[in-house]
């Protein structure tokens, strides 16, 4: 997996003697620790767990540690999820999922997002025990839900990118690592509508950078002493629940489409008695089907307006993890037009004339040192909402 180990093993009190310690995540949904977070001593760290979107109801482990002088780092990004179907009645994804309606290779995926974030692309980055871990786990949970459910719904590609960037004085190499994974699923649907499915995909990323000449040892370092590693029981809680969905929908969709055949032979029948009861049986069947089908919109309605409500909800929190991804804040204050701004200094100041100031001195007042007006600006959520 993206985030495992490469060395495996259980962790011990002997990691802080080797230089790395352990910090948790934890899954505020089941009350207890998912992940076991292990990063170099003396680096700061932040981490928590993201909860689904409307694409996947799948958490993700989020973390960033840096070292004591900002230029080297271990970051997991929020899981980007995509989905699309040709069902006429499935929920359409929201503003927190890609905009995406095909598979996306991991190379890819790797190469945009380096360009998403201004970053120099120097080439892949050779990692074929990441890649063949990856797939091989695909394999794995392939082979638990055939046994389980009898289906096989996961594919999926990992690779790895170099890049680099330039921060002040220093040049920074970074190493982009994803891994997709996509599932399939069928759904249930009227005959003469053909076979529906919902494809969903979700791309992992782990970032790595370091001061040029660094970053190969850094992520042989990370490799084989750092990661992360899920909570056992945890792994089980989420997989049990999983399955439990998953043979509940499969029971679900046989049952619908056991009675549909069971009406298309009585209607059938019908028919060969005589015109008349055919035309009286095919117009109650239409009959039964479209009030089925109101039925199952209602339902599919209801269940976008409570995920519209949700997400509403996690708009604020989501574009905060952008700005956090982005190495970026938003700061309201003269005009009340929120920007973005780095998020390196925790002051700000606008002249009103589209010009920033900002700086980690509390003291600071670029006032009668600058030409013009300044005015200290205020950081608000991601999405311009004041705390």
């Amino acid at each position: 997996p993206l985030h495992a180990q490469a060395s495996g093993g259980r962790r011990t009190e002997s990691s802080r003697t080797q230089g790395f310690h352990t910090e948790t995540i934890n899954d505020p949904a089941l009350n207890m620790k998912a992940y076991d977070v292990f990063i170099p001593d003396g680096w700061k760290y932040q981490g928590t767990l993201m909860q689904g979107d409307s694409c996947s109801n799948l958490a993700s482990p989020v973390w960033r540690a840096y070292s004591p002088d900002g230029l080297s780092e271990f970051r997991r990004l929020p899981r980007f999820d995509w989905s699309w179907s040709n069902a006429p009645y499935a929920p359409k994804p929201k503003g927190d999922c890609l905009p995406l309606n095909r598979d996306v290779s991991a190379a890819d995926f790797a190469r945009h997002l380096g360009d998403i974030l201004h970053l120099k692309y120097l080439g892949e980055a050779p990692e074929q025990a990441f890649v063949e871990a990856y797939i091989q786990n695909v394999a794995n949970d392939n082979a638990g839900i055939m046994s389980a459910a009898g289906q096989r719904p996961f594919r999926g590609s990992a690779a790895a990118a170099r890049f680099e960037d330039q921060n002040g004085s220093f040049l920074i190499e970074e190493q982009i690592r994803v891994g997709v994974r996509c599932s399939h699923h069928d759904l249930a649907g009227f005959a003469r509508q053909g076979r529906l499915f919902e494809e969903t995909c979700g791309a992992d990323v782990r970032i790595v950078r370091a001061p040029k000449g660094k970053l190969d040892s850094l992520v042989a370092l990370l490799d084989a002493r750092g990661g992360a590693r899920e909570d056992e029981r945890w792994d089980k809680a989420v997989i049990s629940i999983m399955q439990q969905q998953m043979r509940a929908n499969d029971a679900r969709t046989r049952q619908i489409m056991a009675a549909r055949q069971t009406q298309f032979q009585h209607d059938q029948e019908v028919r060969a008695q005589q015109n008349q009861q055919y035309q009286a049986a095919t117009q109650a069947g239409y009959d039964r089907r479209n009030r089925q089908h109101a039925d199952i919109q209602a339902g599919y309605d209801r269940h976008n307006a409570t995920e519209m409500q949700n997400m509403n909800a996690r708009h604020t929190p989501a574009s905060d993890w952008v700005d956090f991804a982005l190495d970026q804040q938003t700061v309201t204050g003269s005009g009340g037009t929120a920007v973005k701004v780095s998020s390196a200094y925790n002051q700000t100041w606008a002249n009103g004339q589209g010009q920033y100031y900002q700086t980690n001195n509390p003291n600071a007042d670029p006032n009668g040192s600058l030409p013009g007006t300044w005015t200290e600006q205020t950081q608000v959520h991601g999405n311009g909402r004041p705390y």
